[in-house]
């Protein structure tokens, strides 16, 4: 892969818009029905959007649950999908059928994940499958784009403790 460097900002703006568009635009060649899972971060916002440019009567799924408000991004699931007009649909998870399926999502897990995303996202899978093949969804996006706040949090703290690092002091860490 080639980095350019000297590319301004305006320039790497439209290069990412870009890039996802055609991503996204490759995966909708299909001869099945395609969804996509709508969580409300930016992954699954900016994957949902173009889509549905490109679909008509886009599908949408999210997961929502009453035993877990913190987790819940229902909300802004549902301002998504009235922003993108696609017809959108909530799965309920229950705290029982939570914890009945930790044993079976342990069991597909490739490493241990932290915290407990991989449950809902699992249960939408099983029952989005029921009607379709193909559903788009946006992995990874929310860490590259600062999709929550608390990545923003993040980021900020490291370029904070980053003034302070250098490269001498490092070698000295590890000598001693």
């Amino acid at each position: 892969i080639k980095i350019n460097n000297d590319i301004s900002y305006n320039d790497a703006k439209d290069e990412i818009k870009r890039l996802v568009e055609d991503a996204v635009k490759l995966r909708l060649r299909s001869d099945v029905s395609i969804g996509c899972y709508l969580s409300g971060g930016i992954d699954s916002s900016v994957v949902s959007s173009v889509a549905s440019q490109n679909l008509k009567d886009l599908n949408t799924y999210t997961f929502t649950s009453k035993a877990f408000p913190k987790q819940d991004e229902s909300e802004l699931a549902k301002k998504s999908s009235n922003y993108i007009n696609s017809n959108h649909h909530e799965i309920e998870l229950k705290f029982n059928e939570i914890l009945k399926l930790w044993k079976e999502s342990v069991y597909y897990m490739d490493e241990p994940e932290l915290g407990y995303s991989l449950i809902p996202q699992m249960e939408i899978s099983k029952k989005v499958s029921e009607n379709l093949k193909v559903v788009l969804g946006g992995q990874g996006g929310d860490e590259l784009f600062y999709g929550y706040s608390w990545h923003t949090q993040i980021a900020t703290s490291f370029i904070k403790n980053l003034k302070d690092f250098s490269f001498t002091n490092k070698l000295k860490t590890l000598k001693n």
